[in-house]
Parts: C-alpha cells; sequence; structure tokens
C-alpha cells in the first residue's frame, strides 16, 4: 500500500471510529474520561496528532494482512471481489 492509500485509508479508519462513538453518545472533551463518555479524538482527522494518525495509519497498514488471515481460515474466499459498502465488508462471488 502507498502512503498516500495509507492515508486514505486512516482518515477512513479515524471517520468509521468516530461515527461508532457518536452512536454510542460519545462526545468531544479535550480530556478522555470513559465514564462520562468524552474523548479528545472526536475530532477530524486531520485536527488529530501524529501519534492518534501512526494509530490510524497502523491500523491501516495492518488491514492486508488481517484480510489474508481470514481468508486462510476460511471466512473470506480469496477470489471473491471485496468491498467497503456501509460500513461493513460485503463480499460479490
Amino acid at each position: 500500500m502507498s502512503d498516500s492509500e495509507v492515508e486514505i485509508m486512516a482518515e477512513a479508519i479515524h471517520n468509521v471510529w468516530v461515527e461508532g462513538k457518536i452512536r454510542d453518545g460519545w462526545m468531544y472533551s479535550p480530556i478522555t474520561d470513559k465514564d462520562s463518555k468524552r474523548h479528545s479524538c472526536l475530532v477530524l482527522y486531520s485536527d488529530l496528532s501524529e501519534a492518534d494518525k501512526d494509530s490510524d495509519r497502523d491500523l491501516a497498514r495492518s488491514i492486508p494482512t488481517i484480510l489474508e488471515k481470514a481468508a486462510a481460515l476460511g471466512r473470506l474466499s480469496k477470489t471473491s471481489a471485496h468491498r467497503l459498502d456501509d460500513g461493513g465488508l460485503q463480499c460479490e462471488n
């Protein structure tokens, strides 16, 4: 995966995480407090610290390996066309 592809995936990963948190009732706060569902990373990807962006980039880089391992376990067909659609993995045979 190229650096630009990693960056695109990292931003998408962050956006999915933010959407999930908001759906679960979390709100932005400069200080994270899990008990009151407040998190400092509920911001645009561009506003994250480099350390937080690096966490999303690391996850983006690991996706091909995760998909390969899932295919090896028989959970995904290597010959299927896989695409991200509406926040979930859709497999088309």
